[in-house]
């Protein structure tokens, strides 16, 4: 049995936006993106969730960043904060974002973070300017972002990746 690249239960975007992003989606879909080697078999997928693979005719690593139950326990937390039964963690993602844009103050995502408990440092000591910033070097955004215009989708990309491991936030916005 072969793990499928392209498959949405190797991608997770239906899970979007309580994912890692989606850039890369165009060419996960079109199979510009293979497994090579045993990360093909999904058998002896590994726990990391690291795979080798090609990108076109380029040699890649490919990680999730965080293993399984991780990913699993962060969703369950998400779906609590929802307060979803029976609940699908995009959904928990969305409603949690639509819940602090309808604030009194405007919406801050700096409380909406506070409000879960995460081992990140990111997320311990938070500072909207610092999320501001994140979210303008991820985005390329020339003019300061206004939290109330943005796209869900983006916001519970970051959200997400803020929660679970934010280390390829950090090498993304290194990266410009």
């Amino acid at each position: 049995m072969h793990l499928d690249p392209s498959s949405d239960e190797f991608t997770m975007f239906d899970l979007c936006p309580a994912c890692f992003g989606s850039d890369l989606c165009p060419q996960f879909y079109h199979g510009d993106i293979s497994l090579i080697g045993i990360s093909k078999l999904k058998y002896l997928k590994g726990s990391k969730n690291v795979f080798s693979g090609k990108l076109s005719s380029n040699r890649v690593i490919l990680k999730r960043l965080a293993h399984d139950w991780e990913i699993k326990n962060l969703d369950k937390l998400l779906c609590n904060k929802a307060n979803l039964k029976p609940c699908k963690v995009n959904e928990a993602v969305s409603l949690l974002i639509g819940n602090h844009i309808d604030t009194p103050n405007g919406y801050h995502l700096m409380n909406l973070i506070k409000t879960f408990e995460s081992s990140t440092d990111i997320i311990q000591c938070p500072s909207e300017r610092l999320l501001t910033y994140l979210f303008n070097q991820l985005n390329v955004k020339q003019n300061p972002i206004d939290f109330q215009m943005m796209q869900f989708s983006k916001l519970g990309e970051l959200l997400y990746s803020l929660l679970l491991n934010p280390e390829a936030v950090i090498l993304q916005i290194g990266s410009y």
